[in-house]
C-alpha cells in the first residue's frame, strides 16, 4: 500500500528534499518557531545533564541503589523528552512561503513591496530561535499560509493557490528580486506510520504547477511522520507454571498465594475454547513500567520464598519467565543483568516474550 493524496500527480514528481541547498537554508535561516521551544529545551540538555553528572560520580552505595538510581533518571529523562520533544515537532511549521540569499537586501524589498512578511532576517543577525550563539548565513522573507500540522493536507493547496493568485504581482517582483537565490512554497504532509505502509509520493497538481512556474516559486513537500504511540500499558513480568496438574496442590507445595491460577477444562477469557492445561502464575507485585529487569528481579524474590519447592517444580513442570508488553508497533528493551540470569538458570527457567493484549 502506498500513502496517495486526493489530487492527481503531475509526472514529476517532487521529493521530500529536492533542493538541499534549499532545505538546509530552510532549516538554518528560516524556521519558524517562536523561541518556546528553544527554552523547553535548553531546559531539558540541562536536566539531563545533571542526571548523568549525578550518576557518573563514585557513590558509597551498593550496586543495587546504584541501578536503581540510574533506572529512575533514565525513567525521569524519558518523562522530559516525552512531553517536550512532541511540541518541539509541533512548532516546526513548514506550511510557508519563504525568499533568501546572501545578497538578498529584505529592507529595499519590504520599501517597493506591499507584502508584509510574517518574518524577516537579515545576514549576521543572532538566530532568535537558536539555543547557542549562531548567526544567520542569508537574509529572508517568509509568509506562514497555515499550520501545517492542523491544516489539512488536501486544503493546503487550495490556500497556496488563492495566495498565489491574490499576490501575482508582487510574488513575481520577489522572485526576481536581486539578491534572491531560493524561493520556494512549502507543503506539510503528516504521515501516520501504519503497517502496510511501504512508501509516499507527492507532487502538484497541474494548476499548481503553473501557478508556481509563471511566479517562478519552487513547491517544496515537508514530510514528517508520526510514529505509532506506546501502549498504554507499560511492561511487566510474571512466572508461570503449565501442565496436567491441581493447582490448588502447587500452592500447597509452594506456600505462597499465586497470582492467577486455572484449571484444564476451564474456558480462557469470554470464550468457548478451553484450556488444554492448567495455568498457575506469579506476576511481579512492581507497578508495570520499562524496566523490565527489575519486574524479572522481584518475581525472583518470590521464588526465593521458597527455593528448594519452586526450583524443584520448574524443573518438574518446565518453568518460565513471561516478560509482556510486546506488541507489531512497540517492543520494550529487555537487558537483564549478569546475576539475573544465574538466577534464572538455577530455577530452570525459559523466558518467553508475550504481547500485551489487555
Amino acid at each position: 500500500m502506498v500513502d496517495g493524496f486526493r489530487r492527481p500527480l503531475a509526472i514529476g514528481v517532487a521529493p521530500v528534499a529536492a533542493d538541499t541547498s534549499a532545505c538546509s537554508q530552510k532549516q538554518n535561516d528560516c524556521i519558524t518557531t517562536s523561541g518556546t521551544a528553544c527554552t523547553k529545551l535548553q531546559a531539558m540538555r540541562k536536566v539531563t545533564t545533571q542526571l548523568m553528572c549525578c550518576l557518573e560520580r563514585p557513590l558509597s552505595i551498593n550496586r543495587h541503589i546504584t541501578h536503581n538510581l540510574g533506572s529512575e533518571c533514565e525513567r525521569l529523562v524519558t518523562s522530559i523528552e516525552s512531553a517536550i520533544l512532541p511540541s518541539l515537532n509541533d512548532e516546526m511549521n513548514h506550511f510557508s512561503i519563504f525568499a533568501h540569499g546572501d545578497k538578498f537586501n529584505v529592507d529595499e524589498f519590504l520599501a517597493r513591496s506591499a507584502l508584509r512578511p510574517d518574518y524577516v532576517w537579515r545576514r549576521g543577525d543572532q538566530r532568535s530561535y537558536a539555543c547557542v550563539e549562531s548567526k544567520h548565513e542569508t537574509s529572508g522573507v517568509e509568509f506562514v499560509l497555515g499550520n501545517g500540522w492542523e491544516v489539512p493536507f488536501q486544503e493546503q493547496e487550495d490556500i497556496a493557490l488563492a495566495y498565489l493568485e491574490a499576490h501575482r504581482d508582487e510574488l513575481r517582483m520577489l522572485s526576481q528580486f536581486p539578491g534572491v537565490e531560493t524561493f520556494i512554497l512549502g507543503l506539510q504532509y503528516i504521515c501516520k506510520l501504519h503497517e502496510g505502509l511501504l512508501g509516499l509520493c507527492a507532487g502538484p497538481s497541474s494548476q499548481l504547477m503553473w501557478h508556481a512556474l509563471d511566479i517562478g516559486v519552487l513547491p517544496n513537500y515537508y514530510v514528517s511522520f508520526q510514529y505509532p504511540a506506546k501502549p498504554e500499558r507499560e511492561p511487566y513480568s510474571y512466572f508461570c507454571l503449565a501442565g496436567v496438574f491441581d493447582p490448588d496442590e502447587i500452592t500447597r507445595r509452594v506456600g505462597v498465594k499465586p497470582t492467577e491460577i486455572a484449571r484444564a477444562g476451564d474456558s480462557i477469557g469470554s470464550t468457548q475454547i478451553k484450556r488444554k492445561n492448567s495455568l498457575w502464575a506469579l506476576h511481579s507485585r512492581l507497578q508495570p513500567s520499562g524496566d523490565v529487569d527489575q519486574h524479572v528481579r522481584d518475581v525472583l524474590d518470590q521464588l526465593d520464598t521458597n527455593r528448594l519447592a519452586f526450583e524443584e517444580l520448574s524443573r518438574e513442570l518446565g518453568g518460565i519467565i513471561v516478560i509482556v508488553g510486546f506488541s507489531r508497533d512497540y517492543a520494550p528493551a529487555v537487558s537483564l543483568e549478569q546475576d539475573v540470569v544465574g538466577r534464572l538458570a538455577q530455577y530452570a527457567l525459559r523466558v518467553d516474550m508475550e504481547p500485551n493484549c489487555r
